[in-house]
Formats: structure tokens, C-alpha cells, sequence
């Protein structure tokens, strides 16, 4: 722990210096180059995008990227407790079937193949953005119920930026960050550094027991600090070179259920990763090279258990693709991608394992030359030793059928490969399964009209999802084993609407969603089984949000409610969690003091203080309250 936080340390110290070098060189005037976009901008037309706008990110600045994708977005949030496990179910895929992608790299473990969204800081962010559906031809394994993308963005000419935020809440919440970063034309470098404290010891109903007592949390204390570093630079016109730096340590209790007296457990862990990107833009050729190297060591105590474990996983991650523009209205990629990975878990694999991943991908797209219709396809193979990958194609189109009316569709194949648990964990591994693999397909239309001072918009979308050889760990003996016996299809509607626009003085934003999602097993495991044709467990059958934003002056009014439906808690379905209402009450004010920003802000967190569970027995917290400050001071 202490490394780390020297290593921490010497980053900020260098960030500095760097910071202060650039400040008083000089500079040299280069063209304004813009770089096309990757292949998220490029490649995904026909998918549904749902994108997380930078003022409604400023809102959760002090909060992390679960609470964005919870409130913000019809992704259903597996949270077990503030600053908790959060991970995240897409289209009835579980944690494993989304990929999580930073700055293009993916950042899912290969040990478990999921991502914990608490401990990822908004503070961090420039872009959120989520496409659903399958995309493993673009993004590869675990892109089956759909991606998100964390992005980090270079600003240049921006002089010097300092910012820093705190927030206090109830049960002995405290988050502090801080900002400062220093660009010109030839240069944009930041650091950014949180740190986040919780007692946690809120108040709950536990239904477990008789006549419902209200009760509080027992060691649920989290502790978080983390620090980024970024720096871009142009070193031509039509080459730019950035690397990034980030580096966190997560130290948290893991909460009783409501079912246990007491828990003594902790979990730990500590981060390093590091990326390196090239891009050259040419007139009829862009290219890209980067690099990453992620290094995670994660450590669980249980005194009462007598617990000692330690896990340690190191990816590296190289990755090279060109864009050629056959035509004005053409656009070929041709990419490789290598990424090796190992690990050592001292209770499930002590000697280490390792594995190598080898994947090609390749995509086209054409437009017309208005620019109202464009269709692309796109093609990935990966070896991986000792395993069969299947050849993954997508393609996708949309189009303009009316000035108000479009229409977009897409079919892709999806996979995953078999994490490192799945295959060696000891007792229990089984090296002989299979990937995962299916298809995925969505039709869409989106309609928007723009009135005086009223901007509105629309979207209907339809999707079919089918999973074979899924796996799932069964009792064998005196220990589980996973197994390639199931089979998934899901299919539902996804709508969402929003408009935007000025009454008087007052502005204003209304935004909704709805998602119905069936996802049912299709096949079953022994004649035992009563799980043929049920709903998947914690699969939200309905789930719904409703925002609304007021704006005036500088004043700002946010109301935000979610309803998540009952979900299942056995596989025959004989058994439910209760569906709940929750809602969140943001107030905010803005001053300005020349080139200075203050805001300050206070939110209510279930705001009707509704007693409620997303995982069976992990208690919730009723009604909390949080206030806070920011200032920004931007050179120009």
C-alpha cells in the first residue's frame, strides 16, 4: 500500500513539473488537425447509441460511473451497497457479457470477465457512452449485451486549468478531487487525483427478520484514492502522441447480509494502467498504434474464516489498424490486436496461467453522398490457445427515410471466451469448455422535430439475442464446476424520448426510457430442472426512468426516477425481489467571477425514502443527503 501511494505521489510531483515546463516554454503554431474518429465513431450505425452528455457527467463529478449508468441510462446496476460491487446486466446478459472499454482498451479482468463500475470515477471522464447489442466483430470477446465506452479527450489551446471539488454527505461521506492541467498547440497534459471516504453505517429495514427492525449497516467502511495523469502532443500536423497514467487504491469492508449476525471480510485492491497511443492522419490513410499494461492485485481478509488470499492479473495489450478511404464515400479498416494475459490467485490457481490472444479484424463502410443512408460490415477471427474461436461478422445500416424519420439495423454475431476462473480454477476449472456464442439483432426508428425553442426527439427499438453454450458453475461432488449447458434467448423493446427548450425565462429538459426485456432459458440441465423457458435471475423483466431538468440563470433543478420491475431469485421463478421506485433531487448554483466558476450543489438520494433490495439481502440505504462545492478557473 505504500508503494503505491508513493507512486502516486511521484506521478502528481511529476504532472507538476511537466505542468510547469510546458507553461514556460514556447510554442509552435500548427493548422488545426482533426483526426477521424475510431471505430466506435465510424463502424457502429446501425446500433443503438446512448451517449452521456458532459454537463449531466458534471452532476455526478464526485460520484462514480455506476451512479451515472443507474440513474442516467436503462442499464440495470447489480449494486450491493454503496461503494459496493456494482456491475451491470445489458439486453439480460450478465456482468461478463458487457465490455467495458477505456480509451479503446479493455479493461474487464480475465480472471472473472466483469468490471466493478464504483470504482471508476466520474472526475475521470470526458465521454460515457453506451452501445447496446452485440459487437464482437469491433470490440471482441464479451461484447454480447453491449458495450460502454469511458473516454479521455486532449484540449488544446486551453492555457492553464485548475479545478478541484468536495462533497460531504450523510454516514460520514466525504469525496475531495482535484484538477490541474496546463495546453497549447502542441501540448495538452492534466492530473487529476480523488480520494473518497464513507463510514457507511446507514440505516435499514431488514426484512429478514421479524417484524422488519430498522437496523444499521456494520462494517460497509470504503476508502478510495486514485490518481490520473494524461498527456497528449502533436508532433506534426497529422501525427499526434499521447499517453496516459492511471493508478488507484481501493480499500473497502464487505457488509453482512441481512441474514448474518456480523462480517468481518475485506476486500483490497490496487491498479496500475498505462496506455500509449500513435495516430498519424493522412489524406487518404489514418493510423493508429497503441499499447496498454494493466497490473490488478486484489486481496481478500476473512479473520473469521481464517481467509488470506491474494490475486494478481497483468494484461498487455498491442493493437495497430489503419483507416483507408477507398472513396469519397468509402471507408475501409484493417486492424491486428495481440493481448496476453496471466495471473496467480494464491486460492484458485497459486502456479500462474497465462494466455495469448490473437484477433484480426476488419470493417467497410459506404454512404451515399448526402450523407442519409450508410451501411457497414465488419469481420474479427481470434485464436486463443487450446480454443476455438468462431468468426465474428456484424453489419449494420441507417438511413434517413423522412426529413423527421430515420431507420437503423443491425445483426452481429457475438462470443466470449472462458476467463481464467471458468478454466483453472482449482478445485473446479474445466480446461475442455467451449466459448460462448450467438447472435444478436436490432431494428430501430428515431424521430426529432424541431420547433421554436423546442427541440424533441424519439426512439423505438426492437432486439433478438441468442446465446449458446453459455456457461454456468454446477455442483459436482464436494465442489462447483462450470459447464457450456445452457442456451439464452432474449428479446424485448427498448423506447426513449426526450425534449428540450426554453419557456420564458426557464429552460428545460424532460427525458424518459423504457426497456422490456425477456430473457429466458432455453434449455435445460437435467430432468431436474424447472428452469426451461423461465425468466433469467435478477433479469428486470421492466425497468423505466424519468428525468426532469430545470434551468434558470444560473439556478439549476434536476429530478431523476427509476423503476426497476420484480426480478426473479430462482430459476424456476417461484421466487421474486420486490420492484421498487427510487428517486434522486439535485439542486445546483452557478457564479461566475471573471474566469472563475463556483458551484455549489445538494442532493436528496431516495428521495421517498423507499425501503428496497437489488440483490437479495443486501441491505439499501433509505433517504441520504449530500452537499458540495466546485471551482474551475480556465486561462482562456
Amino acid at each position: 500500500m505504500n508503494l503505491l501511494k508513493q507512486a502516486l505521489i511521484l506521478i502528481l510531483a511529476l504532472g507538476a513539473i511537466n505542468t510547469y515546463g510546458q507553461v514556460a516554454s514556447d510554442s509552435l503554431l500548427l493548422e488545426e488537425v482533426v483526426v477521424e474518429g475510431d471505430r466506435f465513431d465510424q463502424f457502429t450505425g446501425g446500433n443503438r447509441i446512448e451517449k452521456v452528455d458532459s454537463a449531466t457527467l458534471q452532476n455526478y463529478r464526485n460520484q462514480s460511473i455506476a451512479d451515472v449508468l443507474a440513474a442516467e441510462t436503462n442499464i440495470f446496476i447489480k449494486s450491493q451497497g454503496p461503494g459496493n460491487l456494482a456491475t451491470t446486466s445489458m439486453r439480460g446478459g450478465g456482468a461478463s457479457h458487457t465490455a467495458v472499454l477505456w480509451n479503446g482498451f479493455n479493461i474487464q479482468a480475465p480472471t472473472l470477465g466483469q468490471i466493478d463500475f464504483s470504482l471508476v470515477p466520474v472526475s475521470f471522464l470526458e465521454d460515457v457512452n453506451v452501445q447496446y447489442g452485440g459487437a464482437g466483430a469491433l470490440w471482441g470477446s464479451g461484447a454480447v449485451g453491449g458495450t460502454i465506452h469511458l473516454r479521455n479527450r486532449g484540449r488544446f489551446n486551453k492555457g492553464i486549468t485548475v479545478g478541484t471539488s468536495a462533497r460531504i454527505g450523510s454516514f460520514g461521506h466525504f469525496h475531495k478531487d482535484i484538477s490541474a492541467g496546463y495546453s497549447n498547440n502542441r501540448y495538452a497534459g492534466s492530473v487529476k487525483a480523488f480520494y473518497t471516504t464513507a463510514v457507511n453505517n446507514y440505516p435499514y429495514y431488514n426484512t429478514a427478520r421479524e417484524g422488519n427492525p430498522l437496523e444499521r449497516q456494520t462494517n460497509a467502511a470504503f476508502q478510495n484514492f486514485g490518481v490520473l495523469q494524461e498527456n497528449y502532443f502533436r508532433i506534426s500536423k497529422d501525427q499526434e502522441l499521447n499517453f496516459r497514467i492511471w493508478l488507484q487504491s481501493n480499500n473497502r469492508e464487505v457488509p453482512p447480509t441481512m441474514t448474518a449476525e456480523s462480517n468481518t471480510s475485506e476486500l483490497n485492491s490496487q491498479f496500475g494502467r498505462f496506455t500509449a497511443e500513435w495516430r498519424k492522419t493522412g489524406t487518404r490513410v489514418n493510423y493508429f498504434i497503441r499499447s496498454a499494461y494493466f497490473n490488478e492485485t486484489t486481496f481478500y481478509y476473512d479473520t473469521l474464516a481464517d481467509i488470506n488470499s491474494e490475486t494478481n492479473f497483468q494484461s498487455l495489450i498491442n493493437e495497430a489498424e489503419a483507416h483507408i478511404k477507398v472513396a469519397d464515400n468509402h471507408l475501409f479498416n484493417l486492424g491486428i490486436n495481440n493481448s496476453y494475459h496471466t495471473a496467480q490467485s494464491t486460492g484458485g490457481y497459486p502456479e500462474g496461467v497465462e494466455q495469448n490472444r490473437l484477433a484480426f479484424f476488419s470493417s467497410y463502410r459506404i454512404r451515399n453522398k448526402a450523407n442519409t443512408w450508410s451501411g457497414d460490415a465488419s469481420v474479427r477471427q481470434e485464436f486463443v490457445e487450446n480454443i476455438t474461436a468462431p468468426i465474428v461478422p456484424a453489419a449494420g445500416f441507417r438511413g434517413r427515410l423522412l426529413p423527421w424519420l430515420k431507420l437503423k439495423g443491425n445483426v452481429a454475431r457475438t462470443y466470449r471466451i472462458p476467463t481464467f476462473n471458468d478454466l483453472y480454477w482449482q478445485p473446479g476449472g474445466n480446461p475442455d469448455l467451449v466459448p460462448e456464442s450467438g447472435w444478436s439483432q436490432e431494428a430501430g426508428i428515431v424521430t426529432h422535430k424541431t420547433f421554436t425553442n423546442t427541440k424533441a426527439e424519439a426512439g423505438l427499438t426492437a432486439f433478438n439475442s441468442n446465446i449458446d453454450n453459455m456457461i454456468i458453475w454446477l455442483p459436482t461432488g464436494n465442489f462447483w464446476s462450470p459447464k457450456n449447458v445452457r442456451s439464452v434467448w432474449s428479446r424485448g423493446l427498448e423506447v426513449n424520448a426526450k425534449i428540450a427548450g426554453k419557456l420564458n425565462n426557464i429552460g428545460y429538459t424532460i427525458s424518459s426510457g423504457y426497456n422490456y426485456v425477456v430473457a429466458t432459458n432455453e434449455e435445460t440441465t437435467s430432468p431436474a430442472d424447472r428452469s426451461l423457458g423461465k425468466q433469467l435471475i435478477y433479469v428486470p423483466m421492466y425497468n423505466a426512468l424519468f428525468n426532469i431538468e430545470l434551468r434558470y440563470r444560473d439556478f439549476q433543478l434536476r429530478y431523476n426516477h427509476n423503476f426497476t420491475g420484480n426480478r426473479f431469485i430462482t430459476t424456476d421463478n417461484s421466487q421474486i425481489l420486490q420492484s421498487y421506485h427510487l428517486a434522486n433531487l439535485f439542486i445546483g448554483k452557478r457564479f461566475k467571477k471573471g474566469k472563475i466558476i463556483y458551484d455549489l450543489h445538494a442532493q436528496i438520494h431516495n428521495l421517498w425514502n423507499v425501503s428496497y433490495q437489488v440483490m437479495q439481502w443486501q441491505a439499501m440505504p433509505l433517504r441520504s443527503y449530500q452537499a458540495g462545492i466546485s471551482i474551475n478557473f480556465t486561462q482562456k
